[in-house]
């Protein structure tokens, strides 16, 4: 994650299923920057990835 991160890629939003599941990365013409990770019930959430979020603030 802090790699794609990093490599300032101008995605819509990255989605973060788990540490032993893929990531999915959604590129779209709003190139929106928003990172989201999902609980284990897969319900959307900001909970956790305070740092990722405040990276992709940082990059801008």
């Amino acid at each position: 994650m802090e790699w794609i991160l990093e490599q300032r890629s101008p995605f819509d939003s990255l989605y973060f299923y788990g540490g032993d599941r893929p990531i999915h990365v959604s590129y779209g013409a709003q190139r929106k920057r928003e990172v989201w990770a999902f609980t284990e019930k897969g319900v959307p959430t900001r909970k956790g990835i305070e740092r990722w979020v405040e990276l992709v603030k940082e990059e801008v």
